[in-house]
């Protein structure tokens, strides 16, 4: 039998490699990349000879063949290098994510064989029980009508879902619905356009029939089509969407997205000329004498009209700052952050001087404005941003429960564009770079320059979405080295499973002797557990099919923890 080490899959959980599944071999080395040799992905973030995974030394071994956009494992960037590859760990290429999953040494036939001596009332119960988890409960949502997925693929009104799927957002299949079934790029592959949970996920297939995401929606989107044929245009309230290398993102937002302060009882800002006068009015404002954090003045974004973009050039040069932005944060806008800007270049950088008096809207009363969006992108980045600032990262496993209240408001619906209501900046005459930055795909979670005055950033943390049972590690700072083993998703009682059975568990093994550290039953929910050296927080979420728990979703985050005689804005 060969090498335990060596039973490893390869497994796309997300972009076109969603439900590939990759054996690999450790007497030959696979090839990823746009070319036809190995494992070829179309992606055109990809490379020709992207990267390729070969056994060397006891152990496979990923090597990056100087790919243009690089390697990601374990959300670290290999560039040019090798690096170890175990069961459990994720690997990203462009839009494409993998993970290592270790193969099931027992087959159903050795099964039978194995159990051969036993009486066959034994062995029937043992069968079925290993088929009813892995066949007669494979999950699938229905059409009206059969749905084209290739050539290769019978049509069928019966759309089996990949189980990488459901566990990646959450899924419960009892509200997965399909809500349309189109073919706008007439390539004889449907689009599926599913809807959960408040949310529309496009889906198409490629030409082996795998599933093919094409991003997340908010619901009630209207179609815009395209005249050359292809996916159409998505206006979601005031930000338009489109496909770019093969998903739905953002492309342009209508109007910004300004967080507005109430205004001070004593001392209340004085905003009454129209933008487009010959220059903006004085400001005046009365800040109270000590900095005290009270939620209910926390910033409530609304979406106004931009103003000025020539201002808001000189603004900005005025400040140091040479090229265009998605978003600004002005003093005093979130406690403990100081006044910056979020650049084109995905950098966040530190303004020259302060902007609260530099900063207005055209109507009074409204409040007053602390912080701006001016692109889709540059939204969600604030808000991520901000939500790692308190909690260590966007997934918010360790927020401070007195700063929820606050990061839920910063996050709360914006209404409509009030289009009578318009954010203008001061500046001095003179022109410059271009002022807003263009819709990209940003990375979440920068790490924002605290101000030194009240709250210090969250120590910074990791979050591992799992997508399969079995065993995978984690590596944080330090000697820890934890080892994460999940049970199967499904627990019944036919299988001998109770929902107070351990689902998953986490042992240090990287510290002297190994050490249970966190253990979450499958009735799940939020777990805590840990030790001296790192805090840990388990999310599962499950639902109860009739005779048996199933694990929709799992996560579990972790920190290091810092000493009390350490600066606690120090990150690892």
């Amino acid at each position: 039998m060969s090498d335990r080490r060596t039973e490893l899959d390869l497994v796309g959980v997300a972009g076109e490699a969603e439900g590939v599944v990759v054996r690999l071999n450790a007497s030959s080395v696979l090839s990823v990349g746009r070319s036809n040799r190995g494992l070829q992905l179309h992606d055109p973030l990809i490379g020709i000879h992207h990267a390729e995974i070969a056994w060397r030394r006891g152990a496979y071994w990923l090597t990056d063949l100087g790919s243009p956009s690089g390697t990601l494992v374990e959300d670290r960037r290999v560039e040019d290098n090798t690096v170890l590859l175990e069961a459990g760990v994720s690997i990203r290429m462009g839009d494409c994510e993998f993970v290592l999953e270790r193969r099931n040494r027992i087959t159903p036939l050795e099964y039978v064989a194995i159990l051969g001596p036993l009486s066959i009332a034994a062995l029937v119960v043992l069968v079925n029980v290993f088929f009813r988890g892995h066949t007669s409960h494979a999950p699938s949502v229905t059409w009206q009508e059969p749905i084209a997925r290739g050539d290769l693929v019978e049509a069928s009104r019966q759309l089996p879902v990949p189980r990488t799927f459901i566990r990646r957002f959450g899924i419960d299949l009892d509200d997965l619905r399909i809500r349309r079934v189109t073919d706008f790029d007439l390539n004889g592959r449907d689009e599926v356009w599913l809807r959960h949970n408040g949310y529309e996920h496009p889906i198409t297939f490629d030409e082996k029939g795998a599933w093919v995401l094409l991003g997340k929606l908010p619901i009630d989107c209207t179609d815009i089509p395209d005249d050359g044929g292809d996916l159409p245009l998505v206006q979601c309230g005031p930000v338009l969407h489109d496909v770019v290398d093969g998903q739905y993102r953002p492309v342009r937002q209508e109007g910004a997205v300004v967080w507005f302060k109430p205004t001070w009882s004593d001392g209340a800002t004085k905003v009454g000329s129209p933008p487009d006068a010959a220059e903006p009015p004085e400001v005046e404002r009365a800040l109270p004498g000590e900095a005290v954090f009270d939620p209910n003045a926390a910033n409530q974004p609304q979406r106004v009209m931009f103003a000025r973009e020539m201002r808001l050039r000189s603004f900005l040069r005025d400040r140091g700052v040479r090229e265009p932005i998605h978003y600004l944060i002005c003093e005093d806008a979130f406690p403990g952050v100081r006044a910056q800007v979020l650049t084109e270049s995905g950098k966040v950088v530190r303004l020259g001087k302060g902007c609260l008096r530099d900063v207005g809207v055209s109507r009074p009363g409204i409040g007053r404005p602390t912080a701006v969006a001016f692109t889709a992108s540059g939204h969600r980045a604030l808000i991520d941003d901000i939500a790692t600032f308190y909690s260590g990262n966007s997934d918010r496993a360790f927020l401070d429960p007195q700063y929820a209240q606050f990061v839920d408001l910063v996050d709360q619906d914006t209404g409509p564009l009030l289009r009578a209501v318009r954010v203008w900046f001061r500046g001095s005459a003179g022109g410059g770079h271009d002022a807003v930055a263009g819709e990209a795909r940003l990375g979440v979670g920068n790490s924002l320059i605290p101000s030194g005055v009240g709250p210090k950033p969250a120590q910074l943390a990791v979050t591992a979405t799992i997508v399969s049972a079995g065993r995978a590690r984690l590596d944080p700072p330090g000697c820890t080295l934890l080892e994460v083993s999940t049970k199967p998703w499904e627990c019944g009682l036919t299988s001998g499973c109770f929902s107070s059975n351990q689902f998953m568990t986490v042992v240090d093994v990287g510290c002297g002797e190994p050490r249970i550290l966190l253990e979450v039953p499958y009735t799940g929910g939020l777990v805590q557990g840990g030790d001296d050296r790192i805090e840990l927080r388990a999310v599962v979420a499950n639902a109860e099919l009739r005779d048996r728990t199933s694990v929709l979703g799992a996560r579990l985050s972790y920190r290091m923890i810092v000493p009390d005689d350490e600066e606690n804005s120090a990150q690892w």
